[in-house]
């Protein structure tokens, strides 16, 4: 006997290319119908007409956000690790900050086994197996608490109530709007972490590159000597060797196109430099620092202006000295010019993001204005470790790509 069922839409494909299951779209309705109390969904078959649903569903708002809710929470998950795929430096996540534990303990168990004691060591031990006692590592870190938010509409959507599959399809388009908006802010502010403590000093930079083939020298020798135990490539002083396999390039894209391709293809092939197996991490680019030069007190032109947001800093309060600003707004200066940052070269702990609040959906319906919400949020700290090795190679010439 042949099963009439078939997972066409993309909501079912998406779930079923990520959990190796086999569901059909009917079978999803048959679930959210359970969970919601709706008979006619719970009994859904293939070749059923779903207008009539849909012209229930469309009229009452709350049912819909039932059904949203039913499948945001359920698969969720799904959802969250398709749309992460795209963002390179997801690498950097680490899960939700440890119950009951101090953010310092956490930097003290990353840096511990990363030092060199020397007066440890006897000659026969592993140095990186040893209890090197405590160790003070500074860090910089910020909080980003994310919302994103979406609107089914009726008098917008309604065409989309007339068929399951193209209903599941839509369903799916207005959940990864809110997930893609969100992970879009994690990775730029990401970067941002990255930027704003070479911007202030916590990241070496020692040396300016004149032009690409200099650079490509420093990227190789750089990545090769953080393998070895030196004080030179963090902030603190501290002596250390980076693992071979912690070591991270990142390299914005400009310079990616601008590095020789044979260079690429040869530094970092494992089978010819077996001491350097590094992992290269493109992004788009560095972003450029603006930080407040003084202590700034927000004005209604602030907020008319576009430069503060309202929310976060009212007419009256005060933005400290060394705040990130936007350009041309008042009392701020560059810091950073992104575009001179050639590469990052750094052990992959320096960079850490422990989620608070992770990635969460929900919705909330208003019959009486017939639409539903759904909402998506996330607070997440984000660290810079400075103990650790980095190091930015900065170049004083024009890598040459238009936008």
């Amino acid at each position: 006997m042949v099963n009439k069922e078939s997972a066409n839409s993309k909501l079912a494909k998406t779930i079923n290319e990520a959990t190796n299951s086999h569901l059909t779209d009917e079978s999803i309705a048959r679930a959210v119908g359970r969970d919601i109390g709706d008979a006619r969904l719970a009994n859904y078959q293939a070749g059923d007409d779903f207008s009539v649903i849909g012209t229930d569903l469309n009229q009452d708002p709350e049912k819909v956000g039932a059904y949203l809710n039913s499948v945001a929470t359920k698969y969720a998950n799904v959802f969250i690790k398709s749309a992460r795929a795209s963002n390179p430096l997801y690498m950097f996540k680490r899960g939700a900050i440890p119950f009951g534990g101090l953010i310092e303990s956490v930097v003290y168990d990353v840096i511990r086994p990363k030092v060199f004691r020397p007066d440890l060591l006897d000659g026969e031990e592993n140095p990186f197996a040893q209890n090197f006692g405590r160790v003070v590592g500074h860090t910089y870190k910020h909080f980003m608490d994310l919302e994103s938010r979406n609107t089914f509409l009726d008098t917008i959507d309604v065409v989309h109530f007339q068929n399951l599959t193209q209903y599941h399809n839509h369903i799916l388009a207005k959940i990864n709007q809110l997930i893609n908006g969100i992970i879009l802010e994690e990775y730029n502010q990401t970067k941002m972490c990255l930027a704003k403590p070479l911007a202030d000093g916590y990241m070496n930079k020692n040396g300016v590159s004149h032009n690409i083939k200099e650079l490509q020298q420093k990227i190789l020798y750089t990545a090769r000597r953080m393998r070895y135990f030196t004080s030179d490539y963090n902030k603190d002083g501290i002596t250390q060797a980076s693992k071979v396999d912690d070591i991270v390039v990142v390299l914005p894209l400009a310079t990616s196109l601008n590095l020789d391709v044979n260079f690429l293809a040869n530094a970092f092939n494992p089978e010819l430099f077996k001491n350097v197996r590094v992992r290269i991490v493109e992004v788009d680019s560095i972003p450029s620092v603006y930080e407040y030069t003084v202590d700034h007190e927000v004005t209604q032109e602030d907020i008319t202006s576009g430069n503060v947001d309202a929310r976060e800093h009212p007419v009256g309060t005060t933005i400290p000295a060394g705040s990130l600003g936007k350009p041309g707004a008042t009392d701020v200066e560059m810091k950073l010019d992104g575009n001179k940052v050639g590469a990052i070269i750094m052990d992959r702990d320096v960079l850490q993001l422990w989620d608070q609040r992770k990635l969460t959906l929900s919705q909330f319906p208003n019959p009486a204005k017939r639409y539903t919400n759904i909402f998506a949020n996330q607070k997440t700290m984000l660290m810079f470790i400075q103990s650790l090795n980095s190091k930015a190679l900065m170049v004083d010439f024009d890598l040459g790509v238009d936008d």
